[in-house]
């Protein structure tokens, strides 16, 4: 990111040009960024308005509201910082390329012996045999180690050029590319992207998300539909594996049917859909157990609510009612969810209460013919799903693959030249071989020292 001061600088637009092009600038934004970042760091990020109420003064939280410091990432002067990087890199790359295009592409190659130093030499080696004879298996051997050679007579020798690595100049513009396209992997996300969260009943669908950053509901351009639910427990009775049985439904049809883990999402039209948590909805049904106090005979029965059952032994009709979400016994304790239920026997009406935490608790129920226990409850889950459009993803990943090039091209290879110089002495032959390279010199001057060594052992 080197300026061209070679450059014109005529016109209304050349003071815009020349900011842009500048590495003052590059820094001033790089610093902005980072204390950009710090300030994300330290301010939490897409919080309830609530909690930032609490934990801010109304000073503050006015300050930092207006300035956008609570969703800092997708604020527009956060992305107007990327975009003037993003300006501030092409125009450095641009503003420096011209003379790099024309070293790497040049319309005909030319080479000057005088381009090479005595410094990047080596001692000369004396070769018995006419530099006519040496033309061809001197030029056979250089072509091993370079693309391009050529060669060039002279009254006692002659000279042979070689170059390689023309295209490592661009390696620096392949980095500049991968920071441009993280810049717009970043952009995408801040801009386009969104992540929300839905609970979906099984059986039931939803087309809205709630999103993460503020809780609003954004609709969705498909119907996610929970055809089913299922989870299985360790003995500690903490959850082994859920999954999600999910339907995409666009434009009245089925699109895609797809079982769901967690960290198995499914993916539709960018958009990606994880496995994020779990919730008992309401009971389907439950089976209890009757126990009768005058015989002790034990009676099963599976009842949905509202289902009435007949129970033997003249012990009258039960009907599961409803579950409670709450039950207050003797107004003083909470049992949490119970199911309500009641039992019907000539003219009489007894409300049955049964805790699903205690499953004895009917056994303290007064005039009572028969004891009733939960032996299993049949849940509707539902599925709490995690809703994610990150376009920038790809993008991103992209960037770095090229970058790890682009720093390869940089720092590993390098635009190396070499010149055999081959000068007829009397019966025998001088050679040297001299080196330049735009980096990494000594190794272009071990490669010439190499090169000169095998060019010694040639005869003919």
């Amino acid at each position: 990111m080197v300026r061209n001061d070679t450059a014109p600088k005529k016109g209304f637009l050349m003071p815009v040009w020349q900011l842009f092009v500048s590495v003052r600038l590059t820094v001033l934004v790089l610093l902005a960024i980072a204390v950009a970042a710090a300030i994300g760091t330290v301010i939490p990020q897409n919080q309830t308005d609530l909690f930032y109420r609490m934990n801010f003064s109304d000073t503050s939280y006015r300050i930092f509201s207006a300035l956008d410091l609570f969703d800092l990432y997708h604020s527009l002067w956060f992305q107007a910082l990327i975009l003037v990087l993003a300006i501030n890199i092409v125009a450095c790359s641009i503003d420096r390329l011209r003379i790099v295009w024309k070293i790497v592409f040049p319309g005909t190659i030319s080479f000057s012996p005088g381009a090479f130093t005595e410094k990047n030499t080596t001692d000369p080696v004396t070769v018995h045999a006419a530099p006519e004879t040496l033309k061809e298996p001197f030029q056979k051997e250089l072509k091993k180690h370079c693309r391009t050679t050529r060669l060039e007579e002279t009254t006692d020798g002659f000279y042979l050029f070689g170059e390689k690595g023309r295209l490592s100049r661009l390696g620096v513009y392949v980095v500049h590319f991968s920071v441009l396209l993280l810049l717009c992997g970043t952009l995408a996300s801040s801009i386009t992207g969104f992540e929300g969260t839905v609970k979906i009943p099984e059986g039931e669908k939803a087309r809205t998300i709630n999103l993460k950053d503020t809780g609003t509901e954004k609709p969705l351009d498909f119907v996610i539909r929970c055809d089913d639910f299922e989870v299985s427990f360790y003995d500690s009775g903490s959850p082994k594996k859920f999954r999600s049985t999910l339907s995409i439904i666009e434009n009245g049809e089925v699109a895609l049917t797809k079982d769901i883990l967690v960290n198995k999402p499914l993916h539709y039209k960018g958009i990606s859909i994880f496995q994020s948590t779990y919730g008992a909805a309401s009971v389907k049904s439950a089976t209890l157990s009757f126990t009768s106090k005058k015989s002790g005979m034990v009676y099963r029965k599976t009842l949905s609510f509202g289902q009435s059952v007949e129970l033997p032994e003249n012990l009258g009709t039960f009907t599961l009612n409803r579950l409670a979400d709450r039950y207050m016994f003797r107004e003083q304790h909470d049992l949490g969810q119970t199911l309500i239920g009641t039992i019907k026997k000539g003219g009489n009406i007894q409300t049955v209460a049964l805790p699903l935490r205690f499953d004895k608790f009917d056994k303290m129920r007064q005039n009572a013919g028969t004891v009733i226990t939960i032996d299993n409850i049949s849940r509707t889950y539902y599925t709490g799903l995690q809703v994610r459009r990150d376009p920038g993803v790809p993008i991103v990943y992209a960037s770095f693959i090229l970058m790890i090039v682009g720093i390869y091209i940089t720092f590993f290879m390098s635009h190396q030249r070499f010149c055999i110089h081959a000068r007829a002495l009397e019966g025998h032959t001088a050679v040297t071989v001299a080196a330049r390279a735009n980096k990494n010199r000594i190794a272009a001057r071990k490669k010439a020292a190499s090169i000169s060594r095998t060019l010694s052992q040639i005869t003919s």
